[in-house]
């Protein structure tokens, strides 16, 4: 077992694979929820949480971390990846409204 030094894990370099993966699935459930709830879209919120959960995984620090700790960073990245497509879906939605009113491309609006 891991000894907490500082609030950090002092766990082994060497995480294999299937270690990794058991560890981040202990936290996919609160990723996909936060993700969901901020983006109230399953297939939007789906992507978003597997692509926090691979930048995790290449986040070897985030696995030296006590539990709190990688839970808050989750949390975390899964506010700032929702928050930062949603603008992006915005600004989308908001160039779309401009090209339609300067008689632009005809192309429909996603809602």
């Amino acid at each position: 077992m891991a000894m907490v030094v500082g609030g950090v894990a002092d766990t082994p370099k060497s995480l294999t694979i299937h270690d990794k993966t058991k560890l981040l699935r202990e936290y996919e459930s609160s990723c996909y929820q936060i993700t969901w709830f901020m983006l109230r879209n399953e297939e939007q919120a789906m992507v978003a949480a597997q692509q926090i959960l691979l930048q995790l995984y290449e986040n070897e620090a985030w696995f030296c971390m006590e539990d709190a700790a990688r839970q808050a960073e989750v949390k975390q990245a899964a506010l700032l990846y929702s928050l930062e497509s949603k603008k992006k879906e915005s600004q989308k939605k908001e160039s779309q409204k401009r090209a339609l009113a300067s008689g632009g491309s005809h192309q429909p609006i996603n809602k």
